[in-house]
C-alpha cells in the first residue's frame, strides 16, 4: 500500500513508520524536522499547524494517517492550541478529499477524550474530557465523524504508549527524570492515579491493522492494553531498571481509574498486546542512558 504518515517524526509517527516499512509498504511522511526520518520514501518538513500547511497537496495514497497535533496532556493549554488541534484536522481532511477520494484515513484521538472510571472502557462508553487537551481530540472527533458520512475514516482512541524517544512532558519520561535526580524523594503533583499503558511497539501494529480493516467509516478504536498501572507501580519498575530507590510521594490523594477496553479491536484483527510495561519501560530507560 502506498501510506501517507502526517506527524511521522513524532513519538508515535516515527514508530508508526517504521512498522509499515517493515510491512513492506512505501510511505511518504510529513514532520516538523528538518530531516527525513529512515524509511520514508517521500518527506516534507513544515509546519503542519499553520493554515497553508496542507496547500497543493498532491498524492496518491491508500491510506493516510493524522498523528500531528498539540501532544502534551499536561502541557500549558491555551484556547489556541485547542482551536490549532481542530483546524488540523479540518484542513488535512478537506485537502485529502479533493486530492486523493477514497484514502482511508485514520484518525489519532485519545484516552483522554473518555473521563475516569471503575471499569474498562469501551469505545461505547460516553465521553467525558477533563482537560483543554481531551476537549481537543474530542472536537477532532466530531469533526472527522461529519466527514465520515462521505470519507473512509477511522478514528484511533490511542492510550498511553510507553518506549524509546518519549519526549519530555509525558508521565514515564517525567518520572524517570525524576528518579536519576538528586532529589530524595520522587514527587508528584497529583495522585497515585490508575492508566492503562501499552508498549509503543504493540500500539503501532495496531494502528497499522486499521489501514486495511473491514469496517464502516466512522468507526472508533481503543489502542490500548486493557491492563491499569498505578504510576506508583510505573516508578518502582522503573526505579528496577536504573537499580535506584526512592520514596514515592503524591501531593494529592483520591487517585482515579482510566483503563481501556481493547476487546472490539482484537475481535475484529486478532491484535493482542505482545510486550509488558516492563518491556516498554526498560526500553525507554536503554535509549536514554
Amino acid at each position: 500500500m502506498r501510506i501517507l504518515v502526517v506527524g511521522a517524526t513524532g513519538f508515535i509517527g516515527s514508530h508508526l513508520v517504521r512498522c509499515l516499512a517493515s510491512l513492506g509498504h512505501e510511505l511518504e511522511g510529513w514532520g516538523r524536522r528538518s530531516a527525513a526520518p529512515d524509511f520514508i520514501h517521500r518527506y516534507r518538513s513544515l509546519d503542519l499547524t499553520g493554515p497553508s500547511a496542507f496547500e497543493d497537496l498532491d498524492g496518491e495514497w491508500d491510506a493516510a494517517y493524522l498523528l500531528s497535533a498539540h501532544s502534551i496532556p499536561g502541557a500549558k493549554w491555551t484556547s489556541e492550541m485547542v482551536l490549532q488541534n481542530l483546524a488540523m484536522t479540518g484542513r488535512f481532511l478537506e485537502a485529502i478529499n479533493g486530492a486523493c477520494p477514497g484514502c482511508r484515513i485514520i484518525i489519532g484521538s485519545s484516552a483522554l477524550v473518555y473521563g475516569p472510571a471503575g471499569h474498562r472502557l469501551t469505545e461505547n462508553d460516553p465521553r467525558n474530557p477533563g482537560s483543554m487537551y481531551g476537549l481537543s481530540k474530542a472536537m477532532t472527533e466530531d469533526w472527522a465523524l461529519f466527514a465520515a458520512r462521505s470519507m473512509d475514516i477511522q478514528i484511533a482512541r490511542i492510550f498511553n504508549q510507553v518506549g524509546a524517544g518519549m519526549q519530555k512532558g509525558l508521565l514515564a519520561m517525567d518520572t524517570l527524570e525524576k528518579i536519576r535526580s538528586e532529589e530524595e524523594a520522587v514527587s508528584f503533583s497529583g495522585s497515585d492515579t490508575t492508566r492503562d499503558y501499552l508498549d509503543v511497539r504493540d500500539g503501532v501494529e495496531a494502528l497499522a491493522r486499521l489501514a486495511d480493516i473491514q469496517a464502516a467509516s466512522g468507526s472508533i478504536w481503543n489502542i490500548c492494553s486493557g491492563e491499569g498501572h498505578s504510576v506508583s507501580d510505573l516508578g518502582r519498575i522503573l526505579m528496577d531498571e536504573i537499580q535506584v530507590e526512592k520514596p514515592l510521594r503524591f501531593l494529592h490523594g483520591n487517585p482515579d481509574r482510566l483503563v481501556g477496553d481493547p476487546s472490539k479491536l482484537r475481535e475484529a484483527t486478532g491484535w493482542v498486546p505482545r510486550h509488558s510495561l516492563r518491556d516498554a519501560l526498560g526500553r525507554l530507560v536503554d535509549s536514554t542512558r
